[in-house]
Parts: structure tokens; C-alpha cells; sequence
């Protein structure tokens, strides 16, 4: 091989590649951002169109059913999900993976285009929009301060929320809770009816007579050119009230006579508490490119700038933030692959008994990693626990190939070769078979590169970063390894330094097992039918333990927050709201493990909706993961029965505790709404009653009350009006409109405040007073509203689904106890006692779809893995039968991962399926090295002797192959434990590969010799003694 050789002839010139790899490493490092998990990439557009005032019913067939038939025409559309919500319609577009968002989003819009003058004249315009499933607030913050909680809300929008938009990375900043001063402009119905005051002449009035308009140019005498303005916005307050308001016949009134004008504040319609005191709440969302750990640190910075200027002490509470854990959770993937990289080197040195040696190899850690890092930048990766995770996995793997250079070095220098000798030959005769076991470990990772879907999404980056590693690993063992030798072994006395291994304790074991390994060896291949019988015992036993591995997505993250959110009864007040979330607090309280309490009263602007989100302290101050106290959440006291309660674990992964996000959906659908809401109860009713489910709902919802205002058109048509006036006047009278904004010039802050027109407090706690509210037509008739309408109680749906332009209801569901996939299966052994009507059916989305899907790509991936190394192995050996016994190491490697799996109670997920794939490329190396030498040996071997060379080969491979699995294992043992933050998803992977490897080395061992006895027979039968390649 050309490589070792160039090494050792050209020291200083291999020293500055090696410099430069460092070099551009370290310059790639820098310029790394530092995010948690990889971009997600989803291809899912949303389309979001508001239609204020209108129930989902109305939603649903004046605004989605129009979009639905325009949207089925962009190209590339897998599926469509439309939900109607009160005022507000949003469509899910899911495309096919490999999809250009660019240019589906770009069709949408045209598609939007196309049906939009059909929409309602009063619905919003629709918007696109692509879908991130992550999209949770960077930084979140409880705020409080000295004063009232209006006058902190005002500071917060004047001089803190402006410096903090200006911050790179820093797409928009949300204040949630307090009120907002308004000028509020309340009519008195009374004075409207007696002076025939329509209202719209009030609505036109106001604006009207709050303008500054232009007027042209004047030139006096020619000399001067002049510019008209004409003046008329309000200078004061007390101006409000002196705006002219036309009656019956003429006459004329001013607003301060038919209004009682106030300046005062907003409706309160959210509550924020902040550990049991009301609050401010304060959410930091980034831009899509931007540096998280950046965009929080220059807020943060910005944050204490600009807080040291306020005349106001502010206290601002952290809920949570992603750059904080991020930092934890690099720093616990970091420490866990130093420790490893730390137990893989004492490995060496116990082996090597030398310090030189054990150096020499593990200078190919460092290197290889920072070399890495080069390579990462240039293909636009980033720093995040995948990439990282990736280089911890592979922190063992690093110096395989360096142990088998050195060992073979090392053995040509006791034969009496001169260590330049020794340094290019030695190299040179191990480098084909580590070249091919290094590319059929990278090369496993090929088919994971090109998944499709989430899976894909999430570890394309770490099969990128191990790929990398051991790629640089080979080039640093094939260069680096060997001139290094020649410079730092030039005096060593290699049989000296054999001696002192020999007489070593590590050696006096490794030398009892080499007898005891002789002795199995042979008597196996003198029992090669026993051992295969037992061989077919273990696999059998492996397939009914396999029934034991749960199944999941993706392991959670803890990143010790607790996503709390409360349903009381529809109509609850918002008073009574906050009372059941006071006591819920009090209860949390209690806990020591909780660090702060954040409650959202009138979650999303609904008064019997609360959301709390539950701080607790690190996870090395308390005794249990979140799990644990989500399940004790559910069991609150301070719950009250009428009440629904949901608690989950909240994290950048699953994206928070919405119950469209939880991971048990199944989704009902039909042509029937009435059918499938009555059997979707039924479902309801049948998953709850499971002992492993938990936070049990459907979409339905229960039913809000209403007040139903029914116009009667032909009574209306002979007044002259219309629904669509009848319902903008009830609008205006009860929710009231900003029909123009004051500007009020005080000296300290240039306030546009908002002017809202409306009917008085009576008519808003009287349904009486609403009945006969006055309405007016354009001739200046008044009547009362109940006159051409009728005024009713009613209940209306919460919201309203559809799939694929099909009526839908979901159920959905969390698992408690059990692991995702027994609970999937649980129900789904429950529905089939259900009878499904024709023309109903059902399917399982979210998580289980998620799940689902990706096994099935994985599992496709690691049987193209497993062709892909089988190819390889055939191109080097010029051989078919030769790696398929390689190939036979994987299901011994299988019938690891699936014990290490067992053992350590972790599932089958996706992070442990990439374990598997991963495993399949690690565990044919020593297999690949060892056949090698068998082949060697046998070649010097007369005929009659091939179990003697069989022996030779296995007890010269033992020792390396034992450091390099010794090496590779306990370098992934600390990722294994799972100890610390952010390690959730490390450790299924590390606990597969560590249970593969350690199995399949005992396969490698002990059935590879077996195999290649066997097919080594049947191949001098078939094709006689010069075997397949006669």
C-alpha cells in the first residue's frame, strides 16, 4: 500500500496535513452554530384564513370547503386536514417527502388566489405558511415589576420589547396577560332609539373627525410656495367628546351627549400568573436560520441593557430556555464522549503495557475530531446531538483501526524488522482489510442519508459525523500511525516491551483464554452439528424475548418542563378559571422538586381554558425523571371532577401538550358528522377504560354555549337590512370596534391609542338589553333587535374536522405504564369488537404513524446496509460464499441488540434503530480482518492442516480483536448509562451497538471459523478443491 510508505519517507510533509486538518478543524469549529437537534425540514404548509364572528359551522362551508377544492390541485399533496374553529380555519398540507417547499408554498398561494373572491367579503384574506413542528418560544419569561401590571405592560411595549426585536436572530416578541390602555366610546342605547341615532353614523363620525389631511400648494404673490394641511386629529382627550353626530331631521348632536367616553383599558380575557402572583408573561421566538444559543444570549445581554436604563424595577423570571439546556445538553454529550475516549485509551494501555504505544494510538482521537469539524462546516452542518452524539458513538471506533496498524507494526518489529521496515509493511498488510472494514462501516450509513421522513431528518446529521470521523481515522492510521512509529519506536526494544506484556496481568488472562479459546476452537469445529443446533436454540429463545422490547418513536427529552392544561366546563367564567388554577398551584407548591409555576388563565382567549407550565430544578438535584411527576399531576387532588385535565412532558421534541400532538391518534372518518361523533364517543369511552391510557379525548370537545340570534330576511328586507349589517351592529354593540386611534402627544411616550366604539356595560350582562338593543337603517329608521330576529340559547362545536375532504372526528390519547407500541396494540385489539357502519373507516396518525413509518423505512435501510457491506465484502475477497460469512455476524449482532435492549429496559425506537444500522457496519470488521488471516494462513498452511491454521489465525487476531471491541465499548458505556440531560436519545443507540458488538464478537470468534469449515466443504464438493473460483 502507497500510503504508509509516502508516511515514511515524507515525515514533514504528512506533519502539515495533519497540522492543516487540525487547522481548518479548529477554523470550521468557530464558525459551527450551536442548536439542539437538527433542522426539521417537514413538508407541511398551513394555511390559516380567520373569519372573525363566525362558528365552525360557517368556517367550514364558507371558507373551507372552497379552499379544499382549489388546494387538491397542487401538485405533490399526500394529504389534506382542514379544522374549523371558531373565527379561524386552518389547513394542513402534507406533501411527500423531497418535496421543494419553495415551490409548493409558491402554488398554494396561487391556488388561494384562484378562490379567493369567493371567501366572504368580512373573512381575513388566507395566508401560507410552512410548518415547523418545534416551533416553541426560545426564551420564555414571567414578568412583574413595581406598580400596576397595566403600567408594567406599557414599559414593556415602549422601551423593552422594541430593543429586544432589534437583536439578531430575533424574529418577533410576544407579551401575554395584562391589559392594554383603550379610549372606550360606550353608547347609550336609550339615546340612540330616542334621537334616531343610527350607528353607523356614529362609526363614520368618529374616524372623520380624526384626520390630518393634505390640501395641495399655494404660491402668494409667486414667491413662496406653501403647502395646505388641514388639521382636524384630536389634541386632547376632552375633543373626543365634541365630535358632531347627525340624528333624525337634521338634527344635531355632540358624542360626549349620546356616549360616555372613558379613558380606561382592554377586556381582560387572559390572566398570567407568575409562582401564585398575576403577572406578565414574555415569549422570545427566533428566525428560522438563526443561531438559538446566540439569539438568547444577545437577548439576554440586551435584556439587562436595557433594564438598567428603566426608572421601573423589573423582575423577569425564566420558564424556559433552550439555549440554557442546549449548553447542558452538549455539555453532557461532551463529557460523556471525553470519558469514553479516556476508558478507551486506559483499554489500550492495559493491553499495550506501553505508554508510547498507547499514545501513538490514541493521538487518532483528537485528530480525527477536529478534522471532522472541517468537514461538517464545509457540508453546512451544525453542532447539536446528533453531530456531536455521532463523534461520541464513534469515539471508540476511532482507534480501531490504529490498534490494528500498531499491533501488526509491532509484530513485524519482534520478527527483527528495522521499525522503518516495520512501520511500511505492517501498515501496509493490515491496510486492505481496515480500508474495507472503514468503508463498510461508513458505508451502512449511506442508505440512512437518504431516508425519507422524520428518521432521515433527525440522524442524517450523525451518520454524516461518524461517516467523517472514520474516514479521517483511516487516512491518520494509514499516515500519521506509521511515522510516528518510525519517530517514537526508533530505539524501543520490541521484545523487551513483548516481556513486559507477557508478564502483565491483562496478558497472563488474555494467555488463559487463548488456551481455553484453542481447546473451544477445536472442539467445535470437531462438533460443528452441536454448535449449530445451538446456535438455532439461541435464536429461537432470541424471537419469543424479542416480544419483550417495547416500541416507541423517540425517546422524550427531559428537559424538566411540565405542559398542564386545564378544560373547565364551556362557559366558565374566567374568574372561576382562575380560582381552580389558584388551588392547583397551591398544590404544585408543595412539591420541592418544582422550581416556578407559570399559569396562562383564558388559554388562546377561551375563559374556561387554563395552561400552566411546571418548572422543575435539574435533573441532578432530583430524584426522578419528568415522567414520574407528569404521572403525579394527573392525580392532583385540587382537581375538580368536572374539570379535564391533560399533563405531558414538554420538550423541543414533542413540541408541547397540544392533544392534536399527542401521540395516540386515531383518526374516524365518513360521510355521516352525526355518526361519527356518536361513535367516537364510543371509541372515547373504550380507550379510557384501558389501565394504560391517559388524558383520554376526542375533537369534539363539549359543546360551547351560545346565544343564537336568528334573523328572520323578510322581516329584515322590509326595513332595508341585511344579515351581514344585522350581525356587524350586534358586533360592534357587544365586542365593540377600534374605529380610529388617538394620539396623545403627553411628552413621555408617543402613544397611537386605540379608540374603541361600543355599546355600555348593561347590555353585555342583560340578554334583555341586547333583545332590544336599537338598530337603524340608512333611511334613519330605528327599531329594536328582537323585532327581525329571534333570540335563542344554543351550544355550538368546539371545532369541526375533515380529512382529505371527508367529515373527520379524532380521539386521541396519551399511554401511561406501558411503552407506545403495546398501547397501540392494546386498542387496537379493542376496536375490532367496535362495528364500524359503511363507509366509515379509521387510521392511527401522530406518533404511531410517525413510528410506524419510519421502522418501515429503517428497516428497508438496514437490509440495503446489509447488500451494500455483502457487495463490498465480495469485491475483496473475489469471493460469494466468504461474506456471506461475514454477513452471518449481523443476526448474532441482532440477538444483542435485542438483550442489551431487554437488560437495560429501554425500547425499540428509532434512536435504537439506527443503533441496529449502525451495528451491522461495526460488527463485520474484526469479522473481516479475521477471515482475512484465515485465508493467509491457510495459503501457508499444507492441506492436511487447516484446523491448525484456522487455530493460528484466531489466537494472532484475539488480541486485537478483543482491545479493538474493548475499546469501541467502553468508549459508548458512558452514553449507554443515559446519565445526564439531553442523553435520552445517545443511549439507545450506544445500549444496540454495545449489545450487538458483544455478541457478535463472540460470534466472530467462534461461529466464523465454523462457517467457513462448513462452506469451505460444500464448496470443494460443488466445484472441487480449488473451491468456487475453479
Amino acid at each position: 500500500m502507497i500510503l504508509p510508505d509516502i508516511a515514511v519517507k515524507k515525515p514533514v510533509a504528512v506533519t502539515m496535513v495533519i497540522a492543516l486538518l487540525i487547522l481548518l478543524g479548529f477554523i470550521g469549529l468557530t464558525r459551527l452554530p450551536l442548536e439542539l437537534l437538527p433542522e426539521l425540514d417537514m413538508p407541511v404548509i398551513v394555511v390559516v384564513a380567520d373569519y372573525p364572528g363566525a362558528g365552525p359551522s360557517e368556517v367550514e362551508d364558507l371558507v373551507v370547503r372552497p379552499l379544499e377544492e382549489s388546494l387538491q390541485a397542487v401538485s405533490g399533496l399526500d394529504t389534506i386536514t382542514a379544522i374549523s374553529e371558531e373565527g379561524r380555519a386552518q389547513i394542513l398540507l402534507e406533501f411527500d417527502w423531497g418535496t421543494d417547499l419553495d415551490f409548493a408554498i409558491q402554488d398554494v398561494r396561487e391556488q388561494i388566489d384562484i378562490v379567493r373572491d369567493e371567501l366572504p367579503d368580512d373573512a381575513d384574506s388566507p395566508y401560507a405558511l410552512q410548518y415547523d413542528p418545534t416551533e416553541m418560544p426560545v426564551l420564555e419569561m414571567g414578568v412583574t415589576g413595581e406598580g400596576e401590571l397595566v403600567d408594567v405592560r406599557r414599559t414593556l411595549d415602549n422601551d423593552v420589547v422594541p430593543e429586544l426585536e432589534r437583536q439578531p436572530g430575533v424574529a418577533s416578541v410576544e407579551i401575554l396577560g395584562g391589559r392594554e390602555r383603550e379610549i372606550q366610546v360606550e353608547l347609550k342605547p336609550d339615546r340612540l332609539k330616542r334621537h334616531d341615532i343610527a350607528l353607523f353614523e356614529v362609526m363614520e363620525a368618529i374616524p372623520a373627525a380624526n384626520l390630518d389631511l393634505p390640501g395641495g400648494d399655494v404660491t402668494p404673490a409667486g414667491r413662496e410656495e406653501l403647502l395646505v394641511r388641514t388639521l382636524g386629529r384630536f389634541d386632547n382627550f376632552a375633543e373626543i367628546g365634541s365630535v358632531p353626530v347627525s340624528g333624525s331631521g337634521g338634527s344635531l348632536f355632540y358624542l360626549d351627549e349620546i356616549a360616555v367616553i372613558e379613558d380606561g383599558f382592554t377586556d381582560q380575557n387572559t390572566i398570567v400568573r407568575q409562582d401564585g402572583e398575576k403577572s406578565l408573561g414574555l415569549e422570545i421566538h427566533q428566525e428560522a436560520d438563526a443561531n438559538t444559543v446566540e439569539t438568547v444570549r444577545g437577548v439576554q445581554n440586551a435584556l439587562s441593557d436595557v433594564t438598567a436604563r428603566l426608572d421601573r424595577e423589573l423582575e423577569f423570571t425564566t420558564i424556559q430556555d433552550q439555549a440554557d439546556y442546549i449548553g447542558i445538553a452538549i455539555s453532557t454529550v461532551i463529557n460523556n464522549a471525553v470519558v469514553g475516549g479516556i476508558l478507551a485509551v486506559i483499554i489500550l494501555f492495559l493491553f499495550l503495557n506501553n505508554f508510547l504505544t498507547t499514545m501513538l494510538v490514541a493521538v487518532n482521537i483528537p485528530v480525527s475530531f477536529m478534522a471532522t469539524f472541517f468537514l461538517m462546516d464545509q457540508f453546512g452542518l451544525n453542532l447539536n446531538l446528533m453531530t456531536l452524539g455521532g463523534l461520541a458513538l464513534g469515539a471508540g471506533m476511532l482507534v480501531d483501526n490504529s490498534v490494528v496498524v500498531s499491533e501488526n507494526i509491532f509484530r513485524f518489529g519482534e520478527q527483527g524488522y528495522d521499525i522503518r521496515r516495520a512501520s511500511v509493511d505492517g501498515a501496509s498488510e493490515v491496510g486492505g482489510p481496515i480500508a474495507a472494514s472503514t468503508i463498510t462501516t461508513m458505508a451502512v450509513f449511506l442508505p440512512v442519508v437518504f431516508i425519507e421522513g422524520i428518521a432521515g431528518e433527525i440522524f442524517r446529521d450523525l451518520s454524516f459525523s461518524v461517516a467523517f470521523s472514520l474516514m479521517i481515522s483511516l487516512f491518520t492510521a494509514l499516515t500519521l500511525i506509521p511515522m510516528l512509529a518510525v519517530k517514537l519506536l526508533v530505539r524501543t526494544d520490541f521484545a523487551k516491551v513483548r516481556e513486559r506484556q507477557q508478564n502483565s496481568i491483562v496478558n497472563r488472562i488474555l494467555e488463559r483464554i487463548k488456551k481455553y479459546y484453542d481447546r473451544g476452537i477445536r472442539l467445535v469445529l470437531s462438533h460443528r452439528l452441536i454448535g449449530f443446533l445451538l446456535v438455532l436454540a439461541v435464536f429461537g429463545v432470541t424471537v419469543f424475548a424479542a416480544g419483550l422490547v417495547g416500541q416507541e418513536f423517540l425517546p422524550e427529552l427531559d428537559e424538566g418542563l411540565i405542559d398542564i392544561r386545564l378544560d373547565m366546563p364551556p362557559g366558565t367564567t374566567l374568574a372561576d378559571t382562575e380560582e381552580t388554577v389558584i388551588g392547583i398551584e397551591e398544590e404544585l407548591k408543595e412539591w420541592p422538586e418544582v422550581e416556578n409555576i407559570q399559569s396562562i388563565v383564558g388559554h388562546n382567549g377561551i375563559s374556561s381554558d387554563a395552561r400552566i407550565t411546571l418548572g422543575l430544578v435539574d435533573l441532578d438535584e432530583r430524584d426522578h425523571r419528568t415522567p414520574y411527576y407528569v404521572e403525579n399531576v394527573r392525580k392532583l387532588e385540587s382537581i375538580p371532577l368536572e374539570a379535564d385535565l391533560q399533563a405531558s412532558n414538554l420538550s423541543v421534541v414533542t413540541g408541547g401538550g397540544d392533544l392534536e400532538q399527542a401521540p395516540i391518534v386515531v383518526d374516524v372518518m365518513g360521510a355521516d358528522r352525526d355518526e361519527l361523533e356518536e361513535l367516537s364517543l364510543q371509541l372515547e369511552e373504550i380507550v379510557r377504560d384501558l389501565e394504560y391510557t391517559a388524558d383520554v379525548g376526542t375533537s369534539i370537545g363539549d359543546p360551547r354555549p351560545e346565544l343564537q340570534i336568528d334573523v328572520n330576511r323578510r322581516k329584515a328586507g322590509n326595513y332595508g337590512l341585511s344579515a351581514a349589517g344585522i350581525a356587524e351592529a350586534v358586533n360592534v354593540a357587544v365586542e365593540g370596534t377600534v374605529v380610529t386611534r388617538f394620539d396623545e402627544d403627553d411628552g413621555e411616550d408617543d402613544d397611537m391609542i386605540d379608540l374603541r366604539l361600543r355599546y355600555g356595560q348593561e347590555i353585555r350582562d342583560d340578554v334583555s338589553r341586547l333583545e332590544t338593543m336599537p338598530l337603524a337603517n340608512r333611511a334613519g329608521r330605528v327599531l329594536p333587535l328582537d323585532q327581525i330576529t329571534e333570540i335563542r340559547r344554543g351550544e355550538s362545536p368546539v371545532e369541526l374536522r375533515r380529512i382529505d375532504q371527508t367529515d373527520a372526528v379524532s380521539v386521541y390519547s396519551d399511554y401511561s405504564g406501558v411503552d407506545l407500541g403495546s398501547a397501540v396494540d392494546g386498542i387496537e385489539v379493542e376496536m375490532e369488537t367496535v362495528e364500524f357502519p359503511a363507509g366509515v373507516n379509521y387510521e392511527f396518525g401522530s406518533e404511531t404513524q410517525w413510528m410506524r413509518e419510519a421502522f418501515e423505512d429503517l428497516f428497508l435501510a438496514m437490509m440495503l446496509a446489509i447488500i451494500i457491506v455483502f457487495m463490498l465484502l465480495a469485491a475483496q475477497f473475489e469471493s460469494y460464499w466468504q461474506p456471506l460469512i461475514i454477513i452471518l455476524s449481523v443476526p448474532f449482532g441482532i440477538v444483542g441488540v435485542i438483550y442489551g435492549l431487554i437488560i437495560t429496559g429501554r425500547s425499540l425506537n428509532v434512536a435504537s434503530y439506527i443503533g441496529v444500522i449502525m451495528m451491522v457496519g461495526i460488527v463485520v470488521n474484526n469479522a473481516i480482518v479475521l477471515l482475512d488471516y484465515i485465508n493467509r494462513e491457510i495459503t501457508k498452511t499444507e492441506e492436511g492442516s487447516r484446523t491448525d491454521a484456522i487455530s493460528r489465525a484466531c489466537q494472532i487476531r484475539l488480541r486485537p480483536i478483543l482491545m479493538t471491541t474493548l475499546t469501541t465499548v467502553l468508549a459508548m458505556f458512558p452514553l449507554a448509562l443515559g446519565f445526564g440531560e439531553g442523553s435520552e436519545i445517545q443511549a439507545p443507540i450506544a445500549t444496540a451497538v454495545i449489545g450487538g458488538l458483544v455478541v457478535s464478537t463472540f460470534s466472530t470468534l467462534v461461529l466464523l471459523p465454523m462457517l467457513y469449515t462448513t462452506f469451505d466443504d460444500l464448496t470443494r464438493r460443488l466445484f472441487g478443491s480449488g473451491g468456487e473460483n475453479s
